[in-house]
């Protein structure tokens, strides 16, 4: 049931294209719009849909992503950890963190 249920929602092309728009009209916080992301990435990833996997990490990263350990630990992301978009958000992701800590 639930797989179904997630396939309703992440359909495709119209299902992405009223993602953005939700996205562009929530007018919430760049972190807040992350979450968003980080929820799809696993989202698509449970249905095996790695490109919409990586599009939603980079969404997510373009909105300040700052964690790392989501990024490492997920289940859901473990096919995605080789390949080389992942590898080079994450190097993003860890920067971020790592400038973050620095400051504290």
């Amino acid at each position: 049931m639930a797989r179904y249920l997630l396939e309703a929602l992440c359909e495709g092309t119209e299902d992405e294209i009223l993602f953005n728009q939700f996205l562009e009209t929530a007018r919430t916080a760049p972190r807040r719009q992350a979450f968003y992301y980080q929820l799809r990435a696993e989202a698509v990833a449970l249905l095996g849909r790695r490109e919409q996997a990586l599009l939603a990490i980079e969404g997510a990263s373009a909105c300040g992503l700052v964690d790392l350990l989501w990024l490492d630990r997920c289940p859901l992301l473990h096919e995605l950890r080789e390949h080389p978009r992942f590898v080079e958000l994450r190097s993003e992701v860890a920067e971020r963190a790592r400038s973050i800590l620095a400051e504290a």
